[in-house]
């Protein structure tokens, strides 16, 4: 089993008392904490308690759902690969659609915090430091992307591997890195779902 990173939509901030609470799924991912969730709950993150854990030290990341998705979708236009458009598009439909919506995003990192060598306390600070100044790693995702695609778009010529020049090895293509990002995973039906 792997450890899960949880995207969910809420109309409220966990801790909060409130009569109507509405959680939605949104996403999940096994092992890692893709830029694309980041990117999503980097519109005013806020630390709250957590749906899904208990305990005085879980906590999760609420954020403006709105804005997340604008910034998120603005950063797929950047990115110049032919597989972008009908993720974006997907990624889209799916996140403005009315039965998704939600005035929250509520990211749950705690599993992928288990992952680490420090306390989950000490990540969570480090992950709202990182959100908070996410354009230079969204900066590199992107030029990570562009990379790989003129590596691949340019192999050594004939002469060049006669003189010993080699293709790199790569386990990912720049497809894997494009899904990497956290698209092609929106399912309202996660692992977990909040009471």
């Amino acid at each position: 089993m792997s450890n899960r990173v949880c995207l969910f939509s809420t109309n409220f901030v966990p801790g909060a008392d409130v009569e109507e609470r509405r959680v939605v799924g949104i996403s999940e991912w096994g092992n890692d904490l893709p830029i694309g969730f980041k990117i999503l709950v980097s519109a005013n993150p806020k630390k709250c308690p957590s749906l899904i854990f208990d305990g005085p030290d879980s906590s999760a990341v609420i954020a403006d759902y709105e804005k997340g998705v604008a910034r998120f979708l603005e950063f797929l236009a950047r990115i110049p690969h032919p597989a972008v458009p009908a993720l974006a598009e997907e990624a889209s439909t799916f996140l403005w659609a009315a039965n998704n919506k939600n005035r929250y995003f509520l990211l749950e990192p705690e599993e992928y915090f288990w992952l680490g060598n420090e306390e989950p306390a000490t990540q969570m600070e480090h992950l709202l430091g990182e959100l908070a100044n996410l354009d230079a790693l969204m900066e590199n995702a992107i030029a990570a992307v562009k990379a790989r695609m003129h590596e691949e778009a340019n192999p050594p010529g004939v002469f060049a591997r006669l003189l010993g020049a080699r293709t790199p090895v790569r386990r990912d293509t720049s497809n894997d890195m494009v899904f990497a990002l956290g698209l092609g995973g929106w399912d309202g039906n996660l692992f977990y779902q909040p009471e």
